[in-house]
């Protein structure tokens, strides 16, 4: 049977074998859903420069680990009788303990780049820096803040999707 301590310790060994040995500290977050997840990983080196893993071939392994390692993490206590979290963050570092955070974003507030807050909870400037289209954002806001409800709000999408020739692929993505 599982622990929690015992599974943020694998994950914070899958992050440790992504990261370079200068980093130090390491933050993995990620979102997931029935029907879609990602999660990104970066790290600080010692002179405060942000770094990425750049093959993606190389990465897609660990984050599925760890994808399915905070699967086992909400299946178990504390956990397995609260409402589930969909957004994670984990931050690492051999100068401070483990810190892990949860929320629960529901789908229609989420989007590709945004990990642990609702869309409709950024600012204007802050979704334009998430690349979140004004459009979208402004709906989005509008559920936040209760000023539609989310019926008004599929509908809305649906008129604005058909209007711009796009179509939803997962939670916030989206292809011409």
């Amino acid at each position: 049977m599982d622990d929690p301590q015992t599974i943020y310790r694998a994950i914070e060994d899958v992050m440790r074998d992504l990261a370079p040995p200068d980093a130090r500290v390491m933050v993995c977050e990620g979102k997931d859903y029935p029907d879609f997840a990602s999660a990104r990983i970066h790290w600080l080196d010692r002179e405060g420069n942000c770094g990425r893993p750049f093959d993606s071939c190389h990465v897609s392994k660990p984050i599925l680990q760890i994808g399915d390692l905070v699967r086992r993490l909400r299946a178990i206590e504390p956990f397995a009788s609260q409402r589930p979290f969909t957004h994670y963050r984990i931050r690492s570092s051999a100068e401070m303990p483990l810190s892990v955070e949860f929320a629960d974003i529901p789908p229609e507030q989420t989007w590709a780049r945004v990990y642990m807050r609702a869309v409709g909870a950024l600012s204007e400037s802050e979704a334009a820096a998430m690349m979140v289209p004004r459009e979208q954002w402004l709906l989005r806001k509008q559920l936040h803040d209760r000023a539609i409800t989310l019926t008004e709000f599929d509908a809305a999408l649906a008129r604005l999707e058909a209007g711009s020739g796009m179509r939803r692929v997962g939670h916030g993505d989206r292809l011409t």
